[in-house]
């Protein structure tokens, strides 16, 4: 509801990544500075892709609720677990 309302679902999703997203990193860094700023430095390539791969995958996904029904897409988030189920089964 949150999505259609707004009128973009980029907008939407960015919005409640940044929100949602400051409280844990600013707690991690207040207790525990030196460990977290050094993976912080070790680990940035990869934090960077996954951090843009969930938003855009989440955002695909808001944008599909506001074209369709969102128990066509539900049922297409659904599946595709299974297929990553699988992928991983196989793959790892």
């Amino acid at each position: 509801q949150g999505a259609r309302q707004s009128g973009s679902a980029l907008s939407y999703t960015l919005w409640l990544f940044l929100l949602s997203g400051i409280p844990l990193p600013l707690w991690a860094l207040y207790t525990r500075r030196g460990t977290v700023l050094a993976y912080a430095r070790q680990h940035w390539p990869l934090g960077l892709a996954g951090g843009v791969g969930t938003t855009a995958s989440y955002a695909m996904a808001l944008w599909a609720m506001t074209q369709v029904p969102v128990a066509m897409v539900s049922a297409l988030r659904e599946s595709s677990i299974l297929f990553a189920l699988l992928i991983s089964v196989f793959l790892l």
